[in-house]
């Protein structure tokens, strides 16, 4: 096999402390089982050292085999190795490239160390040209890496790598700027060490998050000319796994938390000059015609011909006219940049609990989320609350009445410029940073957050209590029977073993779910509401013939029904009247929907208590699908008699002693007369209407109280430390927040 000549090349300069170390150089091989691939690798290696012995460097082999095969073991122990000053192996179990790349260092001899794997080739000039550049430094802050990075196999590309002077901390959070192999000085790693990033963890990419922690103290890298690394892409390569398996970012580390990166932040862009040059560099960098540039050189040529004559999957002709790859960001206009900005939005200090909303409007799936969150800071583990919403919203309510340990963060209008994929980015690496160690999660089911799960979801989970807040599903009809959309169970499926704790508000919501995936029965709680409204009176001695309506006007709760009610009335109680409130949709004509005579729409509301509850005997609520409405509780604690229908959690409140329950018929029109028909017997027995009344009230005093409430948290999420604690009344993740939106989908 051909070799490159090496009679006539010069030595490079011996640093003067270099007798103490054995070895200028130890290449520290990662293998596993590259059994087909390994060959290659070695004869490429192999020419590297013998030309670097010709230029008079010393170059140890440590070879180290993590669960590696038998016939990978035997390829390298018939490999002709003759080139290297010294060979070393180790053998170890640790499935995890951090934990056996540490383990080559440890034993690497070597005044440098340069990180190797057992499927990748060199070109031959390779450890000459980084200890030429390690050795023209005047300190040991630096790294070095190949000029070029040429792909080959399944995909062909050439990457060029730059020195870190065109770099800042944004392009760090944004994407990896440099490759896996390193060349820096053995001493650094006595206070550094690779990250366990096993795939099984989430996270990813122990040279990014190296790399990272090194530019968090100042590092600079620094590029070998002429040199390059073929890096092969196979589609069962550990690379594709951990881009397949993970979620493809590397942990928190120093360089993210907020302090330090605002700090190099504005430390770069005070050296004035050297930012324009970071800016202005950028966008010519990616017109570099990559391939022509790289075969334009002749050392890069003879390379390629060196490595295709050892490995016939590198293709020149490929090549030659494969795409290029600029690893430095194109502009400063990435999500990189962005979180600069939400740090100082933020704030310094750490959060305890982090909630993930869609938008902050008034709910009930957002009143309850924020009265648990409400009641762990006030009354159990003391702490500051992040908010981060991360959908389109036409306003934000309740903002304004957050306490002042809550901090809210609109990810969406802020940082209007991302698409989908970024603000998914922004926010996990924003969530990793701010975070408090132990923390938690709130999440409520949105496209925002089922988004960042499926995609973040193992490793928050690693970091982070993951607490899923479980309301209804989206229901729809076919040939008269009302199914319930597929998309939560979907989801449940694909990230269960994210969710630490689930959170429901109803019996039924909770039992329909684990009917078809018991498994999750341990991480399953349902915790009442706890109502907020006072209790009311016991109501005026007469009945007034009038019943409230107030919810969102939408499909989805059913106000079209009304009219049937109203005509159903009309018939046998004509003096019975219906007054409707609530914000109606686009969609919904309001006059049309409620012109019978005996319905009167009203306009929208701020809350329930703002209502004129005194005017009613009781409330109706019609509604498609449900939970445990918020508004039901509401109504039954002011003292209103409920008559709605049998769906969702609604049975679990409304029973035959504290209201009216209507079965949840298929065709409207039965279902409108047995609405009319439990109103009218709502007024047939006045008394009895009052017992139920009283009966109703009873159950929310005990059911959903304070003492209830704050007894079933400590329950489901133990870490808030409520157990013992003897709870104050009042309170809400909004004081006292009172909702316009009746249901909790």
């Amino acid at each position: 096999m051909p070799r490159t000549t090496v009679s006539s090349l010069s030595s490079v300069a011996v640093d003067p402390g270099v007798a103490k170390h054995p070895f200028d150089v130890s290449v520290v091989l990662n293998v596993h089982r590259e059994s087909f691939y390994l060959r290659p690798t070695l004869l490429s290696l192999l020419d590297c050292a013998a030309f670097s012995a010709a230029c008079g460097l010393r170059v140890q082999l440590v070879a180290v085999f993590d669960r590696s095969d038998q016939e990978t073991l035997d390829i390298f122990q018939t490999s002709d190795l003759s080139a290297f000053t010294s060979v070393r192996t180790l053998q170890i179990d640790v499935g995890s490239l951090g934990l056996a790349r540490n383990a080559g260092i440890a034993a690497a001899e070597g005044e440098f160390v340069w990180t190797a794997d057992g499927d990748d080739l060199v070109s031959v000039n390779a450890i000459r040209q980084h200890v030429a550049v390690a050795r023209a430094q005047t300190d040991d802050d630096f790294a070095v890496f190949c000029e070029y990075c040429i792909g080959f196999g399944e995909g062909y590309f050439i990457g060029r790598y730059e020195p870190s002077s065109l770099l800042c901390a944004a392009d760090f959070a944004f994407s990896h700027p440099y490759v896996s192999r390193i060349f820096l000085r053995r001493s650094v790693f006595d206070s550094l060490q690779y990250s366990d990033l096993r795939l099984s963890k989430g996270f990813a990419y122990e040279d990014w998050d190296l790399n990272a922690r090194l530019f968090a103290r100042g590092f600079r890298f620094e590029i070998a000319p002429d040199c390059a690394l073929f890096y092969r892409q196979r589609e069962n390569s550990l690379l594709r796994l951990t881009e397949s398996r993970s979620a493809r970012l590397p942990p928190h580390c120093e360089l993210f938390e907020p302090a330090v990166f605002i700090s190099a932040m504005r430390d770069r862009r005070a050296k004035h000059e050297e930012w324009q040059m970071l800016v202005a560099a950028r966008p010519a960098l990616h017109k570099l015609q990559l391939a022509k540039r790289a075969f334009g050189t002749f050392t890069i040529r003879e390379a390629v011909a060196d490595a295709a004559r050892i490995e016939p999957e590198i293709n020149p002709p490929r090549l030659e006219t494969a795409s290029g790859y600029c690893p430095v960001p194109s502009d400063v206009r990435h999500w990189g940049f962005d979180l600069e900005a939400a740090f100082e939005l933020v704030g310094p200090s750490k959060f305890t609990d982090i909630l993930l909303l869609p938008w902050l409007q008034p709910g009930g799936a957002e009143k309850y989320i924020l009265e648990v969150i409400d009641l762990i800071s006030r009354q159990g583990t003391w702490g500051r609350v992040l908010i981060i919403c991360g959908q389109a919203s036409e306003s934000v309510g309740w903002s304004e009445r957050l306490r002042g340990e809550f901090v809210f963060l609109d990810i969406f209008n802020g940082f209007p410029l991302l698409d989908t994929e970024a603000r998914d980015q922004l926010t996990v690496r924003l969530i990793f940073s701010v975070a408090q160690q132990g923390a938690r999660l709130h999440v409520k089911p949105s496209e925002f957050a089922h988004s960042i799960l499926d995609r973040f979801g193992t490793a928050l989970s690693t970091c982070l209590e993951v607490i899923y807040y479980r309301f209804t599903d989206l229901h729809f009809t076919w040939n008269g029977v009302r199914l319930r959309h597929a998309d939560n169970i979907r989801f449940f499926r694909r990230n269960s073993h994210v969710l630490h704790t689930l959170i429901t508000d109803c019996e039924t919501t909770m039992q329909q779910d684990l009917d078809i995936l018991p498994q999750m029965r341990g991480r399953f709680h349902r915790i009442y509401a706890h109502c907020t409204t006072p209790l009311g009176s016991d109501g005026a001695p007469a009945p007034r013939f009038r019943l409230l309506w107030a919810s969102r006007i939408a499909a989805e709760k059913r106000p079209d029904l009304l009219a049937s009610i109203a005509r159903a009335l009309r018939r046998q109680s004509p003096e019975i009247g219906i007054d409707i409130y609530g914000k109606a949709e686009r969609t919904h004509a309001v006059s049309a929907m409620f012109c019978e005579v005996n319905l009167a729409y009203q306009g929208p509301f701020d809350s329930f208590e703002s209502l004129p509850l005194d005017r009613y005997d009781g409330l109706i609520y019609t509604s498609a699908f449900d939970g445990l409405p918020n508004i039901i509780l509401e109504a039954m604690a002011s003292g209103l008699v409920v008559v709605a229908a049998d769906v969702g959690g609604v049975s679990e409140a409304v029973m035959e002693d504290t209201g009216f329950l209507v079965p949840n018929l298929a065709d409207e029109d039965c279902l409108a007369d047995a609405y009319a028909e439990a109103v009218r017997k709502l007024y047939a027995d006045w008394p009895a209407t009052q017992r139920k009344r009283q009966a109703a009230r009873d159950l929310i005093s005990m059911r959903h109280g304070m003492a209830t409430f704050a007894e079933a948290v400590g329950c489901a999420i133990p870490s808030a430390g409520l157990f013992g604690i003897r709870p104050v009344a009042g309170g809400g993740g909004a004081p006292k927040p009172q909702t316009t939106e009746t249901d909790v989908s």
